[in-house]
């Protein structure tokens, strides 16, 4: 499924991506 949809570009958000299962955690910064 990975190299089926990585064949061309896609751009997801961050919120996709860990849906997906491409990413654990999304790092958020703390603004000052």
């Amino acid at each position: 499924e990975v190299e089926r949809d990585s064949d061309r570009d896609y751009w997801m958000t961050a919120e996709e991506a860990k849906a997906y299962g491409m990413v654990d955690e999304i790092l958020v910064r703390n603004s000052k």
